[in-house]
């Protein structure tokens, strides 16, 4: 590559200057996708609500479904404010 004035730089192309998550280089999945998928873990939310106010006990399976729900919506609140 010497030879003719190049060096293995030049056979790659730069890496981006920073990877910021504030500067995506594309998006990553479509809104309306995003939407859908916080309406169904709204959805569970609701449905373990409707269940403990009617007196019945969530078990052990459907509490950690509920908070994996939880933490899914509230990842999208930080997301969205970062």
């Amino acid at each position: 590559l010497g030879a003719i004035g190049l060096g293995f730089d030049s056979l790659f192309p730069p890496k981006p200057a920073s990877n910021n998550p504030k500067h995506p280089i594309s998006k990553p999945y479509l809104p309306s996708a995003v939407l859908e998928a916080l309406a169904f873990e709204a959805l569970l939310v609701a449905t373990a609500a409707r269940q403990v106010a009617n007196g019945e006990a969530l078990d052990a399976n459907d509490y950690r479904r509920l908070l994996l729900a939880a933490e899914r919506l509230q990842g999208a609140v930080n997301h969205v404010h970062t």
